[in-house]
């Protein structure tokens, strides 16, 4: 029997692999480097944070707001920028045609509103960015780094 009789079945076999596998093997990839890195924080003496799949809302809530509004100002710019560039396929003869195309620029558009109005809602304000301390809020126009405002002493000692 001819060997390329058998192709069809070993590129789906290859391409289920790879749909379904790949992102596994990446989960796996990237959980065995966040728990490498954890262990060398208590190796080292630091006390590491909350875990990686615990989310944004660790952050304290201005941050969260703030990151928040950043985002979507981002993704409405970026669905602002897709109605524009695809509302050049419904200009025919002089006039412009609505049509299901604009809605992959309207779908982030509004996406990316409703994360600035989510954000506003819960205290974001334009201007600049949140760094969050245990001693309350640290502006950018700080003299110091933020990191440096807090840590006490004892934390700035090298680990033993």
């Amino acid at each position: 029997m001819d060997q390329l009789a058998y192709m069809p079945y070993v590129v789906a076999i290859v391409g289920i692999a790879v749909v379904f596998g790949l992102p596994i093997v990446t989960w796996i990839f990237f959980r065995l480097l966040a728990h490498r890195e954890r262990m060398e924080m208590i190796r080292h003496g630091y006390a590491p944070g909350s875990p990686t799949l615990a989310g944004p809302y660790v952050q304290e809530p201005e941050a969260f707001a703030g990151s928040q509004l950043r985002r979507g100002v981002s993704v409405s710019f970026i669905g602002l920028a897709l109605v524009i560039g695809l509302s050049f396929i419904g200009f025919r003869d002089g006039e412009f045609v609505f049509g299901p195309w604009l809605l992959g620029g309207l779908i982030p558009l509004f996406v990316g509103l409703a994360q600035v109005v989510n954000a506003l809602i819960n205290g974001a304000r334009f201007g600049a960015p949140f760094h969050g301390s245990p001693r309350g809020p640290v502006r950018s126009e700080s003299a110091q780094p933020p990191y440096e405002m807090w840590q006490s002493e004892q934390e700035k000692r090298p680990p033993v």
